[in-house]
């Protein structure tokens, strides 16, 4: 049996040995002949017609090899009119050396022509096996006009793209510094570029050759083709410029014109020291200044000011014979501004607004406004190393005029370079509470400061120039001032600064000190419902109670009150009608009486107290300095100055000439000394 069994296996494996020896006949040539290998374009449209490409296309191809591998593949691009004719009959005549082997199976086709024209190219393609062996050659034909590109649009970097135009005039001067800083990004403009044979799913890729041509026909450089659009310009001389953008497609054709952006270049010189810049609006005020100072009386005091001044600057020598070194220029005028022709010459500009400004003649949003014109000069001039001094009252609605909705340019600049987060006058109510009566925002409550550094000095207010002060209180025809006619100055406005500025002066309020006494004030009880939290004992109430009730005087600061009376319960006989102080907190009084009928709001009070009216503008700063420096690092170990500022919220003209002298003299040093950190 198992004999058979293998006779029967041995008979069924031998089967297709021999179907295999039977099939040797049929065979034809060598088992180890190689195959050809195939080429295929890959994204590529047929050839029933040639199609318009826009710019310089790349074609995609694959190729497969049945029995081995694609060793490299060759393609061809033929401009040659026989092959555009006939591209198949062409094949044997693609000359050799047009041939490009390459491993890649994509490649870029050139496909120039000459502006208006039309080309048409031959694209051929092969594949070549590991053994030799070449693929049939396959290809595409690809047609392409030419259109030059649009004259490009240039307008100044970050402004309003849609004011770019093929000819752009800068209408301000523009400074020019020796390099790019921290805070100097140099001269820069941008351009825009467009082709006729754009298409809505793509653009000609263009480039962009600037031409910068100084007056008469200077070529300061010819920069290389490039697809930039934007320029940064430094280190120009002082002159008219023009600079010309011509713009090239992928066929190297040209606009038939240049952008040209025309502007004016100031390098600044600095070469002179001072440039003492007078504010003074004294028209329009509609009689609300008490007798203010005239513009010769405030030229008056600052010549006699820096005739003390000049010899203790050690710094630098000002020279007040020429009038050139320090000069003063006088702004009347919300239509004036300081020119760049001018301010680039000195090393320091201070800005001196002596008189008050009680309206907004000089702020606003308008084209025409001062402020507006200001703030772009003074950025401008910082920017490439000025140094700048503000002082003055109502600098909030006056001089830097610093409201951030109606003004954000102003608000930005002060923090950016002067190092202050808010400016703005005393509030017109010393609280927060109802209940307190209000204090005009321009009494004279100002009558000296308090130093914020070492070196410097207090300073007083000049009595003697009291009349000159203050406003005149538009009901009473009376001028505005604390007790009677003892004046301070008006107008002081609060510095808000942040940590990069360093305040030199602090306000002292004539109110410092003072204790005034009231007599049987109608004070107010809080009323029901009104929640009172107890900063002393941390007890919250619901005044008024039977035994306890919280009042409200009509001045915050209250030192002692010695007599509490309800006038309306001693009047009803009632046995609770005086009370006592549990406590004084800031804000509110805690009292105390015999248990009875709860207080009530609507009951009559006769209260006398003594009260510190201290200003909410004591110890506030009044005047603070900025630097800014680039470097000083591991990575640049060499710090360099780029700016400074100085922001002085009252009118030196006030101050006592002595105090004045001192505090100048400081200043000055500080402002032409190279040296960073001196404090």
């Amino acid at each position: 049996m198992r004999s058979t069994r293998v006779f029967l296996l041995a008979a069924l494996l031998s089967l297709p040995l021999l179907a295999v020896l039977q099939g040797c006949g049929d065979i034809q040539g060598d088992l180890d002949e190689n195959r050809a290998p195939s080429v295929q374009f890959v994204n590529v449209h047929d050839n029933s017609d040639s199609l318009v490409y826009d710019f310089a296309p790349i074609i995609h191809w694959s190729g497969s090899d049945p029995d081995g591998f694609i060793e490299y593949y060759s393609y061809a691009d033929v401009t040659d009119s026989a092959a555009i004719e006939n591209p198949i009959e062409y094949i044997p005549r693609v000359p050799e050396e047009t041939w490009v082997d390459t491993i890649a199976t994509q490649a870029r086709i050139y496909l120039l022509t000459e502006a208006g024209d039309t080309t048409e190219h031959v694209f051929y393609v092969r594949a070549e096996d590991n053994k030799g062996m070449q693929s049939d050659i396959i290809y595409r034909r690809f047609r392409r006009s030419n259109n030059a590109p649009y004259i490009p649009r240039i307008g100044i970097t970050g402004s309003d793209e849609s004011l770019f135009d093929t000819r752009y005039v800068v209408e301000d001067t523009l400074f020019s510094a020796p390099e790019i800083t921290n805070i100097y990004p140099g001269i820069q403009f941008s351009w825009r570029g467009s082709d006729p044979d754009d298409k809505a799913l793509f653009s000609i890729p263009l480039e962009y050759q600037a031409v910068l041509v100084k007056a008469p026909s200077d070529t300061v450089f010819v920069n290389p083709w490039t697809d930039e659009v934007e320029i940064q310009l430094v280190n120009l001389e002082t002159g008219f410029y023009t600079l010309n953008v011509w713009a090239r497609d992928d066929g190297l054709t040209k606009s038939v014109a240049p952008a040209r952006a025309e502007f004016n270049v100031i390098r600044p010189t600095f070469e002179h020291n001072l440039l003492v810049a007078l504010e003074s609006p004294i028209q329009g005020f509609n009689g609300e200044i008490q007798n203010p100072p005239t513009r010769d009386a405030v030229q008056s005091y600052y010549e006699d000011l820096l005739a003390e001044v000049a010899p203790n600057v050690t710094m630098v020598n000002l020279d007040l014979s020429d009038g050139i070194d320090v000069r003063y220029f006088r702004l009347t005028s919300p239509s004036q501004t300081i020119p760049r022709s001018l301010i680039h010459q000195y090393k320091l500009v201070v800005f001196a607004a002596d008189h008050l400004n009680s309206e907004f003649p000089w702020g606003g949003t308008g084209d025409d406004d001062y402020m507006d014109r200001k703030q772009e000069v003074l950025d401008d001039y910082l920017r490439v190393g000025g140094r700048v001094w503000q002082t003055g009252r109502t600098l909030w609605r006056g001089g830097m005029f610093f409201n951030p909705q109606q003004n954000p340019e102003g608000a930005q600049l002060l923090e950016d370079f002067f190092g202050v987060d808010s400016l703005s006058p005393p509030p017109n109510d010393a609280s927060n509470n109802p209940y307190r009566t209000q204090t005009f925002l321009m009494r004279a409550d100002f009558i000296k400061t308090f130093h914020g550094l070492p070196s410097f000095p207090d300073l007083q207010f000049d009595s003697s120039k009291t009349d000159e002060n203050g406003f005149i209180n538009g009901q009473t025809g009376e001028p505005f001032g604390y007790w009677g006619d003892d004046f301070g100055m008006s107008g002081v406005d609060r510095i808000a600064r942040n940590e990069d500025a360093t305040t030199t002066q602090y306000f002292v309020s004539r109110t410092f000190g003072t204790e005034v006494e009231v007599e049987d004030e109608d004070s107010h009880v809080l009323p029901t419902g009104t929640n009172a939290i107890d900063d002393e004992f941390e007890d919250v109430f619901f005044p008024p109670t039977s035994t306890n009730a919280y009042l409200v005087t009509k001045n915050n600061n209250v030192d002692q009150i010695t007599s509490i009376i309800n006038w309306t319960f001693q009047q009803e006989g009632r046995s609770n009608d005086e009370a006592e102080v549990v406590v004084i907190s800031d804000d509110l009084v805690r009292v105390s009486y015999s248990e009875g009928q709860p207080w009530s709001d609507s009951d009559s009070l006769q209260v006398d107290y003594i009260y510190n009216p201290i200003s909410v503008m004591h110890l506030k700063p009044v005047e603070v300095r900025r630097e800014g420096v680039q470097g000083g690092s591991q990575i640049n170990p060499f710090p360099a100055l780029r700016f400074r500022t100085a922001l002085t919220t009252f009118s030196y003209y006030f101050i006592e000439q002595e105090d004045a002298v001192t505090a100048w003299v400081q200043m000055l040093n500080w402002f032409y000394n190279p040296a960073i950190f001196d404090f």
